[in-house]
């Protein structure tokens, strides 16, 4: 399997060897061996720019072709993964890798279902300092480089999402790195190259994510919700680093991916509750425990039951009420939440 990235990162050397420094730079082209162990500047395409680019949505379009027919237009999924902070470029992959594995392994068809086994990953890997103490760097790196998912990756595949297009663009983004979609689909209103196509995405998954409940009320969340065909968020009431994010901000405002979605905005996206689940595969419950901090907002990666659960979602063929690992949460008939079992 090879792994596919968009990379943000400022590509340089250091003592003759190629490598990427964690601060925002020109956007990297990657295609990556299954053996790499991190996104790396030796992944990178040769030859210009603009060719570079072309050459690399080629290739993942016909990685994600399922489609036979050489006369009929490809058919197939591309799900564009965005990290969040603290993670650096071999994070970066390693995140991608775990989640690229559960789709192969719970995503395959069935006799009612479409399947997401054959969809493609491609990693947006904007420049995370991979540390917990650049927490604020972080923010402030994450809202520089969303243009850039917009030119380098929106724009470019925004001709595969024509009326008369088989391929589905998804967006799956955890923590910070809803903040770069948030940011990248509101810079897309003044950008030509999206601004004058039909654009948008067929699915889009937050998870654990860093950005204000009350920010999907406003003119910025409206425009993440209405580019897209259906938004799904999951979060986590006993997520410790997303409590610690609100310290990080001066007591900011509730935290998407540990409050939920505002009651408002209900009818707009799919709200799915994992605190139980959370509860059921937590290493403990001591909240005085550091190592259970990072858990606790990265879970899900290797969740067998919320793997399940996004593999369904992306397929699309079920409602949000019939996916058999949720269901009606206990306290509100309008959110779902993930089975614990």
């Amino acid at each position: 399997m090879t792994h596919y990235c968009l990379s943000t990162r400022r590509a340089g050397t250091k003592n003759g060897q190629k490598v990427f420094y964690p601060e925002p730079g020109d956007p990297s082209y990657l295609i990556a061996p299954d053996d790499a162990s991190e996104f790396h500047p030796d992944h990178e395409l040769s030859g210009p720019v603009a060719r570079r680019a072309k050459r690399w949505a080629e290739q993942i379009i016909a990685d994600a072709n399922t489609n036979p027919d050489p006369n009929e237009p490809p058919d197939g999924d591309i799900i564009f993964i965005v990290h969040g902070f603290n993670v650096n470029a071999k994070g970066a992959l390693r995140s991608h890798k775990k989640i690229a594995e559960g789709l192969k392994t719970f995503g395959k068809p069935t006799a009612n279902a479409r399947g997401i086994d054959k969809a493609v990953c491609v990693s947006y890997d904007w420049p995370a300092k991979g540390s917990f103490l650049n927490y604020l760097e972080d923010d402030s790196d994450a809202r520089q480089s969303a243009i850039h998912l917009v030119r380098a990756g929106i724009a470019l595949f925004a001709r595969f999402t024509q009326p008369d297009c088989r391929i589905r663009v998804h967006v799956l983004a955890h923590s910070m790195g809803n903040l770069v979609v948030r940011e990248a689909y509101r810079a897309a209103a003044g950008y030509p190259g999206t601004r004058e196509a039909a654009w948008g995405v067929t699915q889009m998954i937050m998870y654990g994510a860093d950005i204000s409940s009350g920010s999907l009320r406003n003119d910025d969340g409206q425009q993440l919700i209405s580019n897209s065909q259906r938004v799904t968020n999951y979060y986590n009431r006993h997520d410790k680093a997303l409590a610690t994010s609100n310290v990080k901000r001066f007591l900011s405002s509730p935290r998407l991916g540990r409050h939920g979605a505002p009651d408002e905005v209900l009818d707009q996206l799919v709200d799915v509750d994992c605190s139980d689940r959370w509860l059921q595969v937590a290493r403990t419950n001591d909240d005085g425990l550091l190592a259970d901090i990072p858990y606790s907002h990265s879970f899900y990666e290797e969740d067998p039951i919320w793997l399940k659960d996004i593999a369904a979602t992306l397929a699309g063929d079920k409602d949000r009420r019939v996916i058999e690992t949720r269901e009606t949460h206990p306290s509100h008939s309008r959110r779902m939440a993930l089975k614990p079992k």
